[in-house]
C-alpha cells in the first residue's frame, strides 16, 4: 500500500510540474529534464510513467481544456434561471479560472492554433455547438426592465 501511495505522489508531482512547465514554457520550450526537474525526480521516472513528453502533454492540455470548459458549464446549469445570471456567474467562475491558472488561456490559445489537430483530439466539437446554440436562441439575453 506504501508503494502504491508513493507511486501516485510521484505520478502526481510530475504532472504538476509538467502542467507548470508547459504553462509557462509552452510545448516546444519543455523538456522532459525540465519536468523532471521541476518534480525532483529523475528523468527515467518521468518517462516511466508518462512514456514520453506528447503523452504527458496531452494528457495535460485535455485536463485543462477540461478544467476552462468547466467554466461553460455554468451557462448551462438551471436553464430557467435568465441568462443573465448565468453569464454573470459564469464571468465570476471564468475569473476564480484566471486567479488560479493565469497563463492557462494564453497556453490553451496558443497550443490549439500551433496545432489545431489537437482540437480534435481533446474537445468534444458538440458542447461548443450546444453553447454558440444556446446562446444563440435566448432572446434578448441583456435585456433588462424598462429597457428596449
Amino acid at each position: 500500500m506504501i508503494g502504491k501511495l508513493l507511486n501516485d505522489s510521484t505520478a502526481l508531482r510530475i504532472k504538476e510540474s509538467a502542467k507548470t512547465t508547459f504553462l509557462e514554457k509552452g510545448y516546444d520550450g519543455t523538456t522532459m529534464q525540465a519536468i523532471a526537474d521541476g518534480a525532483r525526480v529523475n528523468k527515467a521516472l518521468v518517462h516511466y510513467y508518462f512514456r514520453s513528453k506528447d503523452r504527458l502533454f496531452l494528457q495535460i492540455i485535455k485536463e485543462e481544456l477540461l478544467r476552462f470548459q468547466g467554466t461553460m458549464t455554468v451557462l448551462f446549469k438551471e436553464p430557467q434561471r435568465p441568462l443573465r445570471e448565468r453569464l454573470v456567474d459564469w464571468i465570476d467562475a471564468e475569473a476564480g479560472l484566471w486567479k488560479d491558472a493565469p497563463r492557462l488561456h494564453l497556453f490553451l490559445i496558443s497550443e490549439l492554433t500551433r496545432h489545431p489537430d489537437l482540437i480534435e483530439e481533446v474537445a468534444s466539437p458538440s458542447s461548443f455547438h450546444d453553447v454558440v446554440t444556446q446562446l444563440a436562441s435566448a432572446p434578448y439575453p441583456f435585456r433588462s426592465v424598462g429597457h428596449p
